[in-house]
């Protein structure tokens, strides 16, 4: 009886600690992943998990990307946690974030359209060389 006993004893230590695992697993890796998924975002276990190791808020860029999810604005999870990480300091809340991405979006689109305008003028410059030969 004390040997089927302790292994009984063993057994319930063993499926008691599997389930808590299971359970802290779920709500870390789980919950944020289920949430994006729900919004219609992409992201992978590895990607929360990467956060975490990373000592990154997941809830707190996952609230972040699904709340630009619904206002239509396309952003990648790696781009708001890299946001987060180099502004972290006045970063308080999701909103915060939100108008730190955002405003970093405006930059590289303005980025974008004055390249576009330097490509064209490059462009043009080049047909009158090659119409002048």
């Amino acid at each position: 009886m004390g040997d089927g006993f302790a292994i009984g004893v063993a057994f319930g230590a063993g499926g008691v600690f599997l389930l808590f695992a299971m359970a802290g697993c779920g709500y870390f890796f789980i919950r944020p992943w289920l949430t994006v998924k729900l919004q219609g975002g992409h992201i992978s276990m590895l990607n929360i998990l990467g956060m975490h190791l990373r000592g990154t808020p997941v809830k707190l860029i996952t609230d972040t990307y699904t709340s630009l999810l619904q206002r239509g604005v396309p952003v990648d999870v790696r781009r708001i946690e890299s946001q987060y990480i180099a502004y972290q300091a006045s970063i308080a809340s999701p909103r915060d974030l939100i108008d730190r991405v955002l405003e970093h979006l405006q930059q590289d689109e303005q980025s974008e359209r004055q390249y576009a305008a330097k490509l064209a003028q490059r462009e043009e410059q080049w047909r009158r060389e090659q119409a002048g030969d």
